[in-house]
């Protein structure tokens, strides 16, 4: 579980125009959003004495998703399922039939609107298991987009900009409309760590010498960890353990450091990103698979590398 750093994250205005850009593809052509903005002014809370509208909802940042979330828990589930029930189409006997929000703005979302959403967080690899490839271009999508807060129970917040997190089929299917406290947008470091433990001294050839362990240094998010099954998912990747080790004994820190001289070009940290396949910063960790397990697992090799040669 990695943070989601928008690309113009450091330009609020490039950053604000991509969220209004999104909300405007989303919207043309689209009728009924005065209805959906009639419900917004009934049920949602002033902001500086100003009701909101259905499209401030949809550009809401993070922290008012929050906000907007707290405010319609605190009408109770019985009576958030009595105003709900406005959103939706019923049959002739008042079962709930379709939600225009859920329905047809997310569920026929227009490729324009998917592309600006997936491209504009910048997002390539699912940022709650770092396994898999989330890559969005001129309408080929390879990621599916997970709603935060449920849209089952939030369904004005169903094409919220800031609700919508790009992630992998996996991970979509295994959260669900599960309640999670990890959110992308909102998290200011990665709230997990990787690590390894050893069964029999072979392990530099075989796999099967090694366990993969994960620790929640926080102590908050073992419920969602368990939910998206990231231990047992990764023990298919000890392999990568075994290689990591083998690459650890091989390229010694001298022999980076000579690479990157006779290479005058290339930084010791470049070296080892070529050698280990994967950036290992945690600010890239976002740009290819499983590059934080690689930092973790090699970060906690070299530590043990340093202790064995203080001794």
């Amino acid at each position: 579980m990695i943070p989601i750093k928008h690309y113009n994250n450091d330009n609020p205005i490039l950053h604000k125009k991509d969220v209004d850009l999104f909300c405007e593809k989303l919207l043309e052509r689209r009728n009924k959003i005065s209805t959906l903005d009639k419900w917004c002014e009934a049920y949602l809370p002033t902001e500086n004495g100003k009701k909101y509208t259905f499209r401030d909802v949809v550009k809401a940042t993070p922290e008012k998703l929050v906000l907007l979330k707290q405010h319609l828990d605190s009408l109770g589930d019985t009576a958030l399922d009595d105003i709900n029930d406005e959103l939706y189409n019923h049959d002739k006997d008042g079962n709930r039939k379709s939600s225009y929000i859920i329905d047809t703005l997310y569920g026929n979302m227009g490729d324009k609107a998917k592309d600006l959403l997936a491209t504009s967080l910048n997002v390539k690899v699912c940022p709650y298991c770092n396994r898999n490839y989330v890559y969005s271009y001129n309408g080929v999508h390879t990621c599916q987009f997970d709603h935060f807060f449920s849209k089952s129970k939030y369904p004005i917040l169903a094409v919220s900009f800031y609700n919508l997190i790009p992630v992998c089929g996996g991970c979509n299917h295994k959260k669900s409309d599960k309640d999670f406290l990890f959110n992308p947008h909102l998290a200011e470091k990665e709230i997990f760590r990787f690590s390894y433990s050893i069964t029999n001294a072979d392990f530099y050839k075989n796999e099967n010498s090694v366990e993969v362990e994960i620790f929640d240094d926080d102590g908050l998010y073992r419920e969602q960890m368990d939910i998206l099954k990231l231990r047992d998912i990764y023990q298919g990747h000890r392999d990568i353990i075994t290689d990591l080790a083998r690459k650890h004994l091989m390229f010694s820190d001298t022999y980076i450091e000579a690479l990157a001289r006779e290479f005058e070009d290339i930084s010791e940290a470049e070296v080892k990103e070529l050698i280990y396949g994967v950036p290992l910063s945690v600010e890239n960790a976002g740009n290819r698979p499983l590059s934080k397990f690689t930092r973790d697992i090699l970060k906690e090799m070299e530590a043990k590398t340093e202790l064995i040669e203080a001794e």
